[in-house]
């Protein structure tokens, strides 16, 4: 369910000089940080962020974008658009960030050793309670530090760590 804004208010547009789908996507995405749509719950219909907002339905799609492809929303097999877990009042950057923070302390104390397979994405995603599509991104952000690398299809730990793995690129 989604919560009405006031008619002065409706337009994000209004409020900012960037393009409506922007500013869109910041209110949007403010209400997934602040606990309005809540983690693991059905993101609104694009007809319904329509009329919510007032605007048209090529601008609200292209916010759900953003809002996608930053690893908010994801869509499990089967499923809808569904909110992906953020701490309430945790900035999406600092989300993201804390992520990758995580799976690069695992691989420098050995949870995960060199040169084995990293658990696969969906996997990752359930123990660490974020989507699958945000541990994708943080596992392409260590595989650009030189942590991962990828093998035969697979995405394995680097057997001798980030700086000799990007001196031999």
């Amino acid at each position: 369910m989604t919560s009405r804004i006031a008619p002065h208010q409706r337009s994000p547009e209004r409020a900012s000089r960037m393009p409506a789908h922007e500013a869109l996507a910041e209110v949007l995405r403010q209400r997934i940080t602040d606990g309005t749509y809540p983690p693991g719950s059905v993101f609104p219909a694009i007809s319904v962020l329509e009329a919510t907002f007032g605007l048209g339905q090529y601008t609200v799609w292209m916010a759900r974008k953003a809002l996608f492809r930053e690893g908010l929303l994801e869509t499990p097999p089967g499923d809808a658009l569904t909110v992906v877990r953020v701490r309430p009042g945790q900035p999406v950057a600092n989300y993201k960030q804390e992520l990758v923070n995580t799976l690069r302390r695992r691989i420098e104390q050995g949870v995960y050793a060199p040169g084995t397979p990293m658990p696969k994405a969906p996997e990752l995603a359930q123990e660490l309670g974020v989507g699958p599509t945000a541990v994708r991104w943080a596992i392409n952000q260590l595989s650009e530090e030189g942590h991962l690398e990828t093998r035969r299809g697979r995405t394995h730990v680097t057997a001798q760590g980030p700086s000799t793995a990007q001196a031999s690129r």
